[in-house]
């Protein structure tokens, strides 16, 4: 599958565009643009039911959105509060678990 300008014009907005353009790393730029939608479209409820052009990632809070790339894969998520990222221990997790399943369990 070759992504195409004309397929680029029909999910990015006119200033979407104009940075996709003058982007020296165009494929990153297009799949990263393209997850931020997806997942934005998917925190709503609605998917791509929603024109994926009337989202316009610029005018949502940038710490709002975590993206990461790994094994030449793109994931980006989305969360009502901005995401702050810090590395948990193991420990740290299974005290939390502990806690919550409370005495009895």
């Amino acid at each position: 599958f070759k992504v195409t300008d004309e397929i680029i014009t029909e999910f990015m907005t006119k200033s979407e565009l104009e940075s996709y353009f003058s982007s020296d790393i165009k494929p990153i730029f297009r799949t990263l643009i393209w997850t931020k939608k997806e997942s934005y479209s998917k925190f709503l409820g609605v998917g791509f039911y929603k024109n994926p052009k009337e989202i316009n990632i610029s005018s949502l809070n940038k710490s709002n959105f975590f993206s990461t790339l790994k094994n030449g894969k793109i994931l980006t998520v989305y969360a009502s509060l901005p995401i702050k990222i810090r590395t948990v221990r193991l420990d740290e997790i299974l005290k939390f678990m502990d806690k919550r399943r409370g005495p009895n369990e």
